[in-house]
């Protein structure tokens, strides 16, 4: 009889963990999360900014694939370099694939912090479990010099009394006086803000991330925008969206250095007007704000 009991016990406990086997998973997860310190917690660089394709979620359990762009969106923009969340929904492998490797996770990568970017992006994804694991383009000693040599140049260029268009401006001519454009694109480092404002030289993107770096730290809302050939920064400002692009202000010349303001502070459609290369073409579905 004992025994009879028992293995009804035993029977009534899987059918109990088969039934709330997915709320079980959840509570599991959380816990991990919280005592191996990979806790959804905010660091300084999270622009905590709400788009139109991309939205910061307190939910990490997705049960479609907008929701889990959100979870992804969430993780990057709040600097979170490991975490583990369960999905909802049996498409949710299909749709992590789709949005690694068809070009939406780099465009979250473009709406985030630079330092909350990442250069190296592993997934895995068993009994719908996703493990998420992120190395930053950027470590804590290219970080803090970045920020020490900002410190040290913003008040050299910017005053109190200048309005948003000059304190902006005065930037944009800084590094553009002060850095020459790397035709060698093949040194990892020109492709970074430090490169720029440490060597004094660097490619597009390295541009774009030390405005954007910039941007936020004088209260700005910004963005990059990218495609495979080029990237540039969108300002949004005074209900406005404006495009920068400070590599094409610092052309190369047989002539000595050149300052432009070309491609300062233009609409999307200008930008396009002057563009006659079609260098600036980017995905109007992804990046909607810019339609």
């Amino acid at each position: 009889m004992k025994k009879a009991i028992e293995y009804i016990l035993f029977i009534l406990i899987l059918l109990l963990i088969y039934f709330y086997r997915t709320e079980i998973n959840i509570i599991a997860i959380k816990a991990y999360n919280y005592y191996s310190g990979n806790s959804a917690k905010i660091n300084e660089y999270s622009k905590n900014i709400n788009y139109l394709n991309f939205q910061k979620t307190t939910d990490f359990v997705p049960n479609n694939k907008q929701e889990l762009i959100n979870v992804i969106y969430t993780i990057l923009d709040d600097g979170i370099t490991d975490y583990m969340f369960y999905c909802g929904y049996d498409e949710c492998e299909e749709d992590l694939d789709d949005v690694a490797n068809n070009g939406i996770l780099q465009v979250i990568n473009n709406y985030v912090h630079p330092y909350n970017s990442f250069k190296l992006f592993n997934y895995n994804s068993v009994l719908n479990v996703v493990s998420i694991s992120i190395d930053r383009s950027y470590n804590d000693n290219e970080i803090s010099i970045i920020n020490s040599r900002l410190n040290y140049i913003i008040p050299t260029i910017i005053s109190s009394t200048m309005n948003d268009h000059d304190k902006i401006m005065a930037f944009h001519d800084y590094i553009v006086n002060n850095t020459k454009y790397e035709q060698d694109e093949t040194k990892g480092e020109n492709h970074k803000a430090y490169s720029i404002i440490v060597n004094g030289k660097g490619v597009c993107s390295g541009y774009a991330d030390i405005l954007d770096i910039f941007l936020y730290k004088m209260g700005y809302k910004s963005i990059k925008v990218a495609n495979e050939d080029h990237v540039w920064n969108a300002l949004f400002l005074d209900n406005q969206i404006y495009n920068i692009d400070m590599t094409w202000d610092d052309p190369i010349a047989t002539d000595g250095d050149k300052l432009l303001h070309d491609y300062f502070m233009i609409s999307t459609s200008e930008l396009m007007d002057l563009d006659k290369e079609n260098k600036h073409n980017f995905d109007r579905n992804l990046y909607l704000e810019l339609k």
